[in-house]
């Protein structure tokens, strides 16, 4: 599936979630952006970007499970091999996007979301080298602990010395 632009966007970034209330949780927040979502989190990985794509995934943080981490990092992987420009972003944790705005309001969901947006948006589409190469993991942003180094995933970030953070 491809998005056939529509219109404008305040934000130049397709947001990801496996779940319908997290993208609805973003437009209430007034988040202006292409928004996707899949009715399970192992469809992401199906989403075929165009070169270039800036996808922010939105991992909700209730579920702190090794599979959820890893279906998360595997999305973020093959729609990079794909040509996208990815990154992911979690509410705290034990929370849901949803919660946040119930609990927090629109501004704690945009204080999140904003920079994360902008680090993507600041992200040059330029060829990215071998070195380049950003290693994610959202395993302990959610509580996971152990061995979390199957649950690495390299991300392709176009562009030098980008970083990931979490906050």
């Amino acid at each position: 599936m491809q998005i056939k632009e529509q219109r404008q966007y305040d934000y130049d970034v397709t947001i990801m979630s496996a779940e319908g209330k997290t993208i609805s949780s973003f437009q209430e927040a007034g988040i202006d952006s292409r928004m996707v979502y899949s009715s399970n989190v192992n469809n992401l990985k199906y989403y075929q970007p165009f070169q270039g794509e800036k996808i922010l995934i939105a991992a909700n943080n209730y579920k702190q499970n090794k599979e959820y981490v890893s279906t998360i990092n595997e999305a973020a992987k093959v729609l990079t091999s794909k040509g996208a420009i990815t990154s992911i972003v979690v509410p705290s944790k034990g929370e849901d996007f949803n919660e946040m705005l119930k609990n927090k309001g629109a501004v704690a969901v945009k204080e999140l979301m904003i920079p994360e947006i902008m680090k993507l948006i600041n992200t040059q589409n330029v060829k990215t080298e071998p070195e380049q190469i950003v290693k994610a993991d959202i395993a302990p942003k959610i509580g996971i602990d152990g061995s979390a180094e199957d649950l690495k995933c390299k991300l392709f970030i176009h562009g030098a010395n980008y970083k990931m953070s979490y906050t």
